[in-house]
């Protein structure tokens, strides 16, 4: 139950990098206050680091979420959820995003041929479990696109074929 009826007013916006711009709120609830959360979808390059998403806090407390630009609006939103969702349960177990950061920094010079895997899939990593709730989450999220947009093509299909 929330103890503040108004903190449910808050929305997301993603923006595109072309064309960036104030970010709105999403909800995430800490007592009474709202987590403020920018999420924006940039080009691979500007990544502070070799990843498809990234999370962070900016100097004025927000937490900045940005996620790969790659022309799938359902892969950058499951991305920007999974990077919402990894961030607030670090926050709450007191895993910063320095301590993710050196982490994953660290683990890319030990194997810098891998771009395969994760650095969170291992169990040593500060935020294991943290990102494994993340994954289940953005891999429902998935799922759900897919089979919604199976839905709609086969109700599209069948309307089409009643229409001659």
């Amino acid at each position: 139950m929330l103890s503040n009826p108004n903190a449910m007013s808050g929305h997301i916006e993603i923006v595109k990098h072309d064309g960036f711009q104030d970010c709105g709120n999403i909800i995430s609830i800490s007592g009474d206050k709202m987590q403020s959360i920018c999420i924006k979808s940039i080009p691979h390059k500007e990544q502070r680091y070799e990843t498809c998403g990234d999370w962070f806090d900016d100097e004025n407390g927000v937490t900045q979420i940005r996620v790969c630009d790659i022309g799938n609006p359902d892969f950058e939103l499951s991305v920007s959820l999974h990077e919402v969702i990894e961030q607030y349960l670090c926050k709450i177990a007191g895993i910063t995003d320095e301590e993710v950061t050196a982490f994953d920094d660290k683990w890319q010079k030990e194997n810098p041929k891998n771009t395969d895997d994760e650095p969170g899939d291992l169990p040593k990593a500060p935020y294991y479990k943290q990102h494994k709730v993340a994954v289940a989450i953005e891999d429902i999220f998935l799922k759900a696109c897919m089979e919604e947009r199976y839905n709609k093509t086969f109700r599209d299909h069948l309307k089409k074929e009643k229409s001659l």
